[in-house]
């Protein structure tokens, strides 16, 4: 069995990971979870959202670990990736909160029932597509970033926005099927 505590052995595990070894991938897990764990739970502070952050971080340096040029770099490589994916749900959750806040907001501000409904049904709408979908039509269309500004915010590559911003126009047309009569009058 490989060891533990040599770097030559993190070396070895590294690369047999990258040959695809589910003993080696096991073990570096064993050795890097609570490292993660911690990471994670130090930028978003609640232990029980941490755990798809953790499994998002092994998942995605276990699918790019092909990627990385030097395997004695391992550790702080994952580190770097369990980082800034919390970050990202960080802001996400942030984002998610900000919109809820200024939604409600919007509703007490709006004095004309017509417009409210549709506003109400609009926002019910939203709240039926997926978080991701729902922020990127929230930062394109009500808070009007770009792109590029929208990238930066969420990580996600401008060329995957511009699919999922076409996806998530398309989801919201169908929750919004039945209501052509109320939101055209």
């Amino acid at each position: 069995m490989i060891k533990e505590n040599s770097e030559k052995d993190l070396k070895q595990l590294v690369v047999l990971s990258a040959k695809g070894d589910e003993e080696a991938i096991s073990e570096l897990i064993s050795m890097h979870k609570k490292l993660i764990g911690n990471i994670v739970h130090s930028v978003l502070r609640d232990w029980y959202g941490s755990i798809d952050i953790i499994q998002e971080t092994f998942i995605y340096a276990f699918r790019n670990i092909n990627k990385l040029k030097d395997p004695e770099k391992f550790k702080s490589w994952i580190c770097k990736i369990a980082y800034n994916l919390s970050i990202n749900e960080l802001k996400r959750r942030n984002l998610e909160r900000e919109y809820t806040e200024k939604m409600g907001d919007i509703n007490y501000l709006l004095e004309d029932d017509k417009t409210n409904n549709k506003k109400i049904i609009i926002e019910e709408a939203l709240q039926k597509l997926k978080v991701r979908d729902r922020m990127v039509l929230v930062l394109y269309y009500y808070q009007g970033f770009n792109l590029k500004e929208i990238e930066q915010i969420t990580g996600i590559k401008e060329e995957n926005l511009k699919m999922i911003l076409c996806r998530a126009r398309k989801k919201l047309r169908e929750k919004l099927e039945g209501y052509e009569y109320e939101l055209l009058s």
